[in-house]
């Protein structure tokens, strides 16, 4: 099975195409207009077969300056480049260009093959392989073999293969353990089949039958097919070229640039922190670009088969010199899909160059303009590939609880990684349903400091109030803390003593007792009023104005009754006693057994006094309208209408339409 990619660089019409051809039997300009023009617009796709079995898929580049795009998207993901020279020519501004680019995506195996030899002597070849040589090792690529081509006669042509074959012998297989990954460069539609992207498979396994996600969309789709060069294949891995065909999705929901990932595993971004080399200017067509790279700079920056614009912010501080290195972040006014361990390419606004690249280290960090120490040494591990050291200072840096599929998705890096890093350390957990929660324990305790320091300032604040609610306290408090997170917080406080939490709200024990005292006070007063006010209890602003209270402070102090069940509590901050409610009851029972019963008014007694509403014992009534049951109640509207409703609500009665009736008939 293919496992690695070799792809052309070098300056236009220095017969890259041409190359590709006599070593695959493959043309790889596809275009019309590539063909009338003799120029590769586009990427160009072929296969070459070594000596030993090995298949190599090809990409080939185009090599004028308008199309470097094309070529950095080439680039992505090659293993082995074989850079192309004109023996007539010599190097010239695109060698250059994409040995640059070729340095900064870090390919570092690179084979040249010095073409069209039929036309100049060796004395000139061996001044045009010298000046390679040269410019090879200033962008340190060493002791790189040189092999003297003409696709004319076929000189070299067997050299080459032999050379090409040697180098893959010394790469090392990309690991498919990683999630799936594939940065789409074609997308086309095959009758009868449907939507195709292809692509190199940059990490992971893709294998038919998956489900697989356009993360730019998160549109999800299955793999119906693949085909590797041509080839159908139950599977694809990492390093190879690859066709899916996609069922479930259609050809105008994907773009080229776009990344077909296992789902939900690459996050969109539209920031990273990155290692930024600076090539700066250099002679031979380059020697506009500026000497030194300034923060803020504008910048084209290209990823994969994407590009956007950014800015560049240097995070050390001072401009970065031509030839050094600092920690950057860059802004983008596109967001990418980018991963940790990726390498991209910045080319200057205008007029446009390749003026550096390097290296993602961070998705999505918190904006910053300068580096703090701690962010430093977080780097400098992503750097270094620590993930240890890694996930130590993100944990302890962030200080908020995480787990290991939300870290590894931050990070870009497996879950199993994080997972096996976490599972071994002394972070507090916490477990909620199946997931698990990992926090250091400074920044448990910092989160319950913060927690206890909010119900305590409520306190002071609000001297006349014992609690506060619980959701309120979370905003305040912790506010990106998720409600389940929050609450098992809460619970390690109350196992704690330090606070008392119940029905939603929280209270702090060293919370001052002035507010608790005077809400008792105010129940202990209120309950025997009311009590002896039976059917026609005072409104809450009229007992609140009688005890010399607020409303909201008396509904406070009521609710513990009425949660005992000693009040019960009725629209309209109407406050009943169990006693008077039960009293209301046997009068509209008796009423439906017996009719009215004459007997002297008297305030809150509900006698009837009504003569309209009078009845034999021969006329007990079925029904009864609001109007009759209220002169039954001997109360004014105000009380007997959120009476009936209890009264519906508690199965006493049942209403149709205008009247009530007694849901139990009573025995006569």
């Amino acid at each position: 099975m293919v496992s690695y990619i070799l792809g052309t660089a070098g300056h236009i019409d220095h017969g890259k195409s041409a190359l590709i051809r006599a070593l695959t039997g493959i043309d790889p300009d596809r275009l019309p207009e590539e063909k009338r023009r003799g120029v590769t617009i586009e990427l160009g796709f072929a296969q070459l077969a070594l000596p030993d079995g090995t298949l190599l898929g090809v990409v080939d580049v185009p090599g004028h300056e308008k199309f470097v795009r094309q070529m950095v998207a080439g680039a992505s993901g090659v293993d082995i480049a074989l850079l192309v020279v004109a023996a007539d020519d010599g190097v010239m501004v695109q060698t250059r260009e994409h040995i640059r680019v070729l340095q900064l995506m870090g390919v570092t195996h690179l084979v040249v093959a010095l073409s069209k030899c039929d036309l100049v002597d060796a004395e000139w070849r061996n001044l045009v392989a010298l000046e390679i040589e040269e410019l090879l090792e200033a962008h340190g690529y060493h002791d790189v073999p040189i092999v003297e081509t003409s696709v004319t006669d076929g000189t070299g042509l067997d050299e080459l293969v032999a050379t090409i074959q040697a180098t893959v012998a010394t790469i090392q297989a990309k690991a498919g353990a990683d999630v799936m990954r594939l940065p789409v460069d074609r997308v086309f539609t095959i009758e009868g089949a449907g939507c195709v992207v292809t692509g190199t498979l940059w990490s992971g396994v893709a294998k038919t039958g998956d489900t697989v996600e356009v993360v730019a969309s998160r549109r999800t789709a299955r793999i119906r097919t693949i085909q590797v060069h041509g080839i159908e294949s139950p599977r694809a891995q990492a390093g190879q070229r690859v066709a899916l065909n996609l069922a479930g999705i259609a050809t105008d929901d994907i773009v080229r640039g776009d990344t077909v990932a296992t789902p939900n595993s690459i996050q969109m971004t539209d920031r990273f922190d990155v290692a930024l080399t600076y090539l700066g200017g250099e002679e031979g067509g380059l020697s506009e670009i500026p000497g030194a790279l300034k923060s803020g700079t504008r910048v084209h920056v290209h990823h994969a088969a994407t590009t956007t614009l950014g800015r560049v912010y240097l995070l050390e501080g001072a401009p970065l010199a031509a030839g050094h290195e600092a920690f950057a972040q860059i802004r983008l006014e596109t967001p990418i899909a980018a991963h940790y361990g990726d390498r991209f390419i910045i080319r200057s606004y205008s007029p446009t160059y390749t003026i550096g690249g390097g290296v993602i280290l961070m998705i999505s960090p918190h904006r910053q303009a300068k580096l703090g120490p701690a962010d430093r040494e977080i780097l400098v591990a992503l750097q270094e590939r620590n993930l240890a050291a890694v996930v130590r200072g993100v944990m302890t840096l962030g200080g908020a609880p995480t787990t290991s599929a939300e870290l590894a998705y931050r990070l870009g890096v497996t879950r199993s990684e994080v997972a096996a890093l976490l599972n071994s350390s002394d972070y507090e957990r916490i477990k909620i349903a199946s997931e698990t929660w990992f926090v250091t324990a400074e920044g448990a305790q910092r989160i319950r400091d913060r927690i206890e320091k909010t119900l305590l300032a409520f306190h002071e604040s609000n001297p006349d109030r014992i609690d506060m609610s619980i959701a309120t306290l979370r905003e305040q408090a912790t506010g990106s803390l998720s409600g389940e997170l929050f609450v098992a917080f809460i619970d390690r406080l109350v196992s704690d003593a330090r606070i008392v939490a119940d029905a939603g709200r929280a209270r702090h024990l060293h919370a001052p007792q002035a507010a608790m005292v005077e809400q008792q006070r105010l129940a202990a007063a209120a309950l025997p009023r009311l009590e002896a006010q039976g059917l026609t209890p005072e409104m809450l602003t009229d007992l609140a104005g009688a005890l010399g209270c607020d409303p909201k402070t008396l509904a406070r102090a009521l609710a513990p009754l009425v949660d005992d069940g000693r009040l019960v509590r009725l629209a309209g901050d109407l406050y009943f006693s169990p006693a008077a409610i039960e009293q209301g009851a046997q009068r509209i029972r008796a009423f439906f057994a017996h009719g009215p019963v004459a007997s002297a008014s008297a305030p809150g007694s509900g006698a009837v006094s009504s003569s309209e509403n009078t009845v034999t014992v021969d006329e007990v009534p079925t029904g009864a309208t609001a109007a009759q049951l209220r002169d039954v109640l001997g109360i004014s509207r105000k009380y007997a209408i959120p009476l009936l409703e209890y009264y519906d609500r508690t199965a006493l009665t049942r209403r149709e339409g205008d009247l009530r009736f007694l849901r139990q008939a009573p025995t006569r």
